[in-house]
């Protein structure tokens, strides 16, 4: 399993509200049809090295989040399942709960930096992104 799937399947376990969880979370695009979720990835970077050969990684990504907007009662929705979520991870990363990665790759922290709409579709269904930052070790071979 890589980096990516194992987030992937780490957010499987946000429950989310009564009327919104994650079923399938795909990569890079979410389906046309709202509930649709992806995850891609947004750049990455290695931030530290120490003299041992452990190196420290930033790994950003992108929540996408597809789902009805026609009405306000459905944007209200769908801020409420974002702001659950981003709860959520916070609480993942007080209590230390992160991604199980392969290898010798450890998380220190996953945090979130940014909610916003991304776009409106002709069909009434929005994209939302929720913007993380994943940040690793991986040790020396």
């Amino acid at each position: 399993m890589n980096v990516i799937k194992s987030v992937q399947a780490w957010l499987k376990g946000f429950t989310g509200l009564e009327f919104k969880s994650f079923h399938e979370i795909l990569t890079d695009f979410t389906e046309e049809l709202p509930s649709s979720y992806a995850l891609a990835p947004a750049g990455n970077s290695k931030v530290t090295e120490d003299i041992m050969g452990n190196r420290t990684y930033q790994n950003s990504y992108i929540l996408y989040a597809r789902e009805p907007a026609g009405n306000e009662v459905d944007r209200a929705e769908n801020y409420d399942f974002l702001e659950a979520l981003n709860d959520w991870i916070e609480e993942q990363d007080d209590k230390r709960n992160f991604p199980q990665l392969p290898g010798s790759r450890k998380v220190e922290s996953i945090t979130v930096s940014n909610i916003m709409q991304f776009g409106v579709d002709d069909n009434g269904s929005a994209v939302y992104q929720i913007q993380m930052q994943l940040i690793y070790t991986k040790g020396a071979c």
